[in-house]
């Protein structure tokens, strides 16, 4: 299923969030549907990145959604994905009441890393906090890697991270998953290295993916090494 839709018609089933305003001349309203569901978690059945099983566990309930007040010009200009949404839907049959295009994104996304990436977007720093937790973080590069807005949030990720470097796991575990993924994302070398090293020394079976969309040929390689041995470790980022 498309993670981006424009409705023309209010979706019955999706409970209204609170609005909150990115742009005061929006002409975008993006809805993040309230998640009733966990994120990433430890214990799905598959290592395979199905985003499928992305919602299904035990951790980090994220169940507020949020409708976001937004500019087509910013969205456009940082994201492809939302070029081409935006670019196929005429103003004259998809602008709703409010004089606004409505984007439904779908369920499993966190309304709070979703408005943090959209202030990176658009450029609003007072508003982008200086520093999150890794779970917002994970969520954010979520958010950022499906929608293509990675480069507008980078210079902004390097400071998160860096932040949380000292607290990287030396264990094998979901947090030590999450900073893969993270990593990967955003392509910081320091905490990517490290965290893949520790996963190919101390995990004892195939690599897990917590359903997040982690490059295969990562996954695959850290696969490898954790059951022949970290003998010549070395992983490209990219």
């Amino acid at each position: 299923m498309d993670s981006i839709w424009v409705a023309l018609i209010p979706l019955p089933w999706l409970k209204p969030g609170p609005f909150y305003q990115v742009d005061p001349e929006s002409d975008v309203l993006i809805i993040v549907p309230a998640n009733q569901e966990p994120f990433a978690p430890w214990d799905i059945s598959s290592s395979v990145d199905d985003e499928k099983h992305v919602v299904a566990g035990k951790h980090a309930v994220s169940k507020s959604g949020l409708r976001i007040k937004a500019s087509s010009k910013h969205l456009s200009l940082a994201s492809d994905v939302f070029k081409k949404k935006l670019r196929h839907f005429s103003r004259n049959t998809s602008v709703q009441v409010d004089g606004r295009i409505h984007l439904n994104v779908a369920q499993g996304f966190d309304a709070r890393a979703a408005a943090i990436v959209l202030n990176a977007v658009h450029g609003k720093a007072f508003k982008t906090p200086k520093s999150v937790d890794l779970e917002t973080l994970a969520q954010i590069a979520w958010f950022a890697d499906k929608f293509q807005l990675v480069e507008a949030v980078s210079a902004y990720a390097d400071r998160w991270i860096s932040r949380l470097l000292g607290k990287l796991p030396d264990s094998y575990h979901r947090e030590l998953i999450l900073w893969i993924y993270i990593s990967h994302v955003f392509g910081h070398d320091e905490a990517f290295k490290v965290a893949t090293k520790v996963a190919a020394v101390y995990s004892t079976g195939p690599i897990k993916t917590l359903g997040l969309p982690i490059d295969r040929r990562v996954i695959g390689m850290l696969t490898n090494l954790s059951l022949t041995g970290p003998r010549a470790y070395q992983l490209p980022i990219h």
